[in-house]
C-alpha cells in the first residue's frame, strides 16, 4: 500500500517512548505510555493509554503537516479496547488546521471490549488541504470506566489514482 501512496505519516512507536518525537499530548500524560506488547495487533511496542478515576478529555496529538492542494486523505490506525463498565468513555479521532477548533471523523462510544482491529477512515473536511494539519486520538469520558485503549500503526496517506489496463500480451510462443 505504501508504494501507491503519498505518506503525510506513519508512527509505529517503535522508538518506545511517548510522546512520540514531534507528537504532543494534551490532559492525563502520565497515563500515556509505550508498552511493550502487541494488543492493538500490531508489533510491541504500541501506544497505551490506562485507567485513573477522571472525567475528562485526553488526547495524542500528531504533528503538524503540509496538506495544500489535498481533498482528501486517509487515515489507517490499529486500535484495541479493554472495557471495564459503562458509560465508558468514547475513543476518537479529530483533526483541526492552524491550531483551530478540532473536528471529530471517527468515534466509538464502547459498551464492551473491542477486539484487535484495524480502522480506515476517508478524511475530507476543511481542514484537509491546509499548510498546518493535525489529527488527534482522543478520550472523552469517566475514564475510570475502562481498562486499557491501545494504538498502533497510525498510517496518514493520499491513495494515487493509478489506473491500468492489459492491451496486450505476447510472448515467444
Amino acid at each position: 500500500m505504501l508504494a501507491s501512496a503519498q505518506t503525510f505519516l506513519w508512527e509505529s512507536f517503535d522508538a518506545g517512548q511517548m510522546p512520540p518525537q514531534g507528537w504532543t499530548l494534551n490532559g492525563l500524560e502520565a497515563q500515556w505510555t509505550a508498552n511493550n506488547s502487541n494488543n492493538a495487533g500490531g508489533s510491541a511496542p504500541e501506544a497505551q493509554f490506562t485507567y485513573v478515576n477522571q472525567n475528562t478529555t485526553t488526547r495524542l496529538i500528531s504533528p503538524m503537516m503540509d496538506l495544500t492542494g489535498m481533498t482528501s486523505v486517509t487515515l489507517s490506525f490499529r486500535h484495541m479496547y479493554d472495557w471495564y463498565s459503562n458509560p465508558a468513555p468514547k475513543v476518537a479521532v479529530a483533526t483541526r488546521s492552524h491550531n483551530g477548533t478540532w473536528t471529530t471523523v471517527w468515534e466509538k462510544t464502547p459498551t464492551g471490549n473491542i477486539s484487535a482491529e484495524k480502522v480506515d477512515v476517508t478524511i475530507n473536511n476543511s481542514d484537509v488541504g491546509q499548510s498546518e494539519f493535525q489529527v488527534c486520538f482522543f478520550l472523552q469520558g469517566n475514564m475510570y470506566n475502562l481498562d486499557y485503549w491501545y494504538l498502533d500503526n497510525i498510517l496518514l496517506f493520499n491513495p494515487l489514482n493509478l489506473d491500468a489496463g492489459l492491451i496486450s500480451l505476447s510472448g515467444t510462443p
